[in-house]
């Protein structure tokens, strides 16, 4: 159901001529069909960035962010590593970002 609701609220936006932001754990398995169908009925300019980060790295991330959060998503009792993206590569005309570890 959120793949939908993702892809609806977007296209609603879009209809309505404002810039959009998908950002998220969007692991391409599973939501790469929706970004792409997404992409490719949009008439005006798109841009895809993959932030190609470990697990390990996204852990350490989600640890150093607030104190509170810990190694969960605030939003939920998720742990992050059963949300984690599938790594591979960066969907096609998508930007890759290799970020440095944070410190």
């Amino acid at each position: 159901m959120n793949i939908g609701l993702l892809d609806a609220m977007c296209r609603h936006a879009l209809n309505a001529g404002y810039h959009v932001i998908l950002e998220g754990i969007l692991a391409r398995s599973r939501y790469g069909e929706m970004l792409q169908a997404l992409f490719h009925d949009h008439g005006g300019t798109s841009h895809g960035y993959y932030l190609d980060v470990s697990l390990e790295e996204t852990l350490h991330r989600h640890r150093t962010d607030s104190p509170e959060r810990g190694s969960r998503d605030r939003r939920s009792d998720t742990p992050v590593s059963s949300r984690a993206g599938d790594g591979g590569p960066a969907p096609k005309g998508w930007r890759r970002f290799r970020p440095r570890r944070s410190r």
